[in-house]
């Protein structure tokens, strides 16, 4: 039971550090654009240093890193694999070989979304 308990307060750990990360991202990615917008607000649209400025604004929100955001949309991806591949057995039956074959092919291609080894 102690060990189940240690589980799952890990567990919980993990997910309040995870959201943290996407708060985080989240903050930065609305910052950078409350920054851009009133670049573009303050801007009379007529001088190149105005039309700079505002390139640059929306350089800096085109280029902010978001990992913890890219990390969950991923999982969200191998789910969505995974649901499908678990749908399959509806369809056909698991024992037929090919059905078997992309039900395995599915979960490798899921393990690698959500490795971030490949995209959607």
């Amino acid at each position: 039971m102690t060990n189940s308990i240690e589980t799952l307060k890990t567990k919980i750990a993990a997910q309040a550090a995870r959201i943290e990360q996407l708060t985080a991202e989240n903050v930065a990615l609305r910052n950078q654009a409350t920054s851009a917008m009133n670049t573009i607000m303050q801007s009379i649209y007529e001088y190149w240093e105005d039309r700079c400025h505002i390139n640059q604004a929306f350089k800096e929100i085109l280029n902010i890193e978001t990992p913890a955001t890219d990390a969950a949309l991923r999982e969200i991806q191998a789910q969505a694999i995974i649901k499908a591949a678990q749908f399959i057995p509806t369809i056909l039956n698991r024992q037929h070989l090919i059905a078997s074959r992309v039900i395995t092919t599915l979960e490798t291609y899921a393990a690698q979304v959500k490795a971030g080894e490949v995209q959607l």
